[in-house]
Order: structure tokens, then sequence, then C-alpha cells
């Protein structure tokens, strides 16, 4: 177990971002101390066509602390990635 979690806090996906072909949100929070915000900006910069939504607030946990945030956000996504599919 401590060797699965030492080997996780080295992982490095950052090389296979530019294979990620699916339509990609990013939720971040303003507020998060968890996660830097640099990791969020990471993600968004490495797959093509992704998008960063920002909770100026949010903390990490704002999946919990902001849902009505969290799902409007992904519902709004999920609509536009749905009609840029089918074009």
């Amino acid at each position: 177990m401590l060797k699965a979690c030492h080997e996780g806090n080295f992982f490095d996906a950052r090389p296979l971002l530019p294979k990620v072909q699916a339509s990609t949100l990013i939720i971040a929070g303003g507020k998060d101390d968890a996660v830097p915000m640099y990791h969020a900006q990471e993600l968004t910069s490495g797959i093509k066509g992704a998008r960063l939504e920002v909770l100026p607030k949010g903390r990490h946990t704002l999946i919990w602390t902001n849902p009505d945030y969290f799902i409007t956000t992904t519902e709004r996504f999920l609509q536009t990635a749905d009609m840029q599919s089918h074009r």
C-alpha cells in the first residue's frame, strides 16, 4: 500500500494529455488549498479544447459545498458538448 501511494505521488500524466480526444471540463475552486490552481491550468492547456471553470470562492470540496454550481456547470458543458458532437 505504501509503495502504491509513493508511486502515485510521482506519476506524471502530462505527456498523455494531448491524447485525450473527449470534450473535457475541468472545474476548480479558486480557494482550493489541496490542489493548486496551476494543476487545473496545466490540464486545460494540455487537453485540446478543454474548458476550465473556476468558482472563485470554491474550496477542494466544492462538489459538496457548492453542488448547485457544480451541477449547473456540468449540465451546461454536457449540453454544449452534445451539440458540438452532432455537427
